[in-house]
C-alpha cells in the first residue's frame, strides 16, 4: 500500500513520474463548480499542488491571481518549469506550518486530495487539526473560503472540518468520471448531521467525489 502521508514517498513519486497528474477530477469536471465560488480577482492559494495541472487551468481560465505549493522540492521544480510562461508562483511549504504565507493573506485556499494525503499519516486528527488552522490563519477574514475536493464522504470529513467551528461548510458532489453531472447534496447549518440528501444517487456514495465549501462565518475574528 502507498504510504501517502510521508515526503519520501511523493519525492520518489515524482523523481520518477514529471508528467503532469490531477487527482480524482480534471478542470472540466470542476471548472462550473469552482467558478460559483471564486472571484477573477480573488488571491488564490492551491495547497499541495503536486503536479496538477490546476494552476494553469485557473490562470487561463482568468483568474491571474493564482499561487500553488507543495512539500516536495521535485514537484516544485517541475512547476517552476512549467509556469515559468505565465507568470505563476510556486514554492516549497508544509501544509503543517505555512510559515511562508502571512496571515489574511489568500482570498481562497484550494486542496485537492491534500487533506486526504494528511489523513493517511501517523497522528493523522493531530495533523489534520494543525492544518486547519494554519489555512484559517493565511484566509481572509472577510470573505475567505477554504474549498477542499476530497474522496471522503460527508459523514467521515465533517467530523474534522466541523471541529473549525469559525467555518460554516456546504457539501456538493462530482460523479466519479464516468459521469459529469453535478449534484447539490447540502447544506443546512442547523439539521443534526450539517447536510441534506438532495438526490437519490446519493445512496451510492461510492460514486462521487466530494467538494467542501467552507466558508468563515460572518463577525468572527
Amino acid at each position: 500500500m502507498a504510504d501517502y502521508g510521508t515526503l519520501e514517498y511523493w519525492e520518489e513519486r515524482y523523481k520518477r513520474d514529471r508528467s503532469p497528474y490531477d487527482w480524482y477530477q480534471k478542470w472540466d469536471m470542476l471548472a462550473d463548480l469552482l467558478k460559483e465560488h471564486i472571484g477573477k480577482d480573488d488571491r488564490i492559494l492551491i495547497v499541495g499542488n503536486g503536479t496538477s495541472r490546476l494552476p494553469e487551468d485557473l490562470y487561463d481560465s482568468g483568474f491571474r491571481n493564482v499561487e500553488c505549493m507543495d512539500i516536495s522540492l521535485t514537484a516544485v521544480d517541475i512547476m517552476h518549469e512549467r509556469l515559468a510562461s505565465r507568470g505563476i508562483k510556486c514554492q516549497v511549504s508544509d501544509v503543517l506550518n505555512m510559515v511562508q504565507f502571512l496571515d489574511n493573506e489568500y482570498n481562497i485556499v484550494l486542496d485537492k486530495g491534500t487533506f486526504d494525503t494528511i489523513l493517511c499519516s501517523e497522528n493523522s486528527y493531530v495533523k489534520a487539526d494543525q492544518m486547519l488552522k494554519e489555512i484559517y490563519r493565511i484566509l481572509s477574514k472577510e470573505n475567505g473560503k477554504y474549498i477542499c475536493i476530497s474522496y471522503g464522504q460527508p459523514s467521515y470529513r465533517l467530523t474534522y472540518l466541523k471541529t473549525m467551528s469559525k467555518w460554516d461548510v456546504d457539501v456538493l458532489s462530482v460523479k466519479k468520471p464516468m459521469s459529469s453531472n453535478i449534484y447539490k447534496l447540502a447544506h443546512n447549518n442547523n439539521s443534526n448531521d450539517g447536510y441534506q440528501n438532495e438526490d437519490s444517487n446519493i445512496d451510492r456514495p461510492d460514486l462521487f467525489h466530494y467538494i467542501y465549501i467552507c466558508k468563515l462565518k460572518k463577525n468572527n475574528e
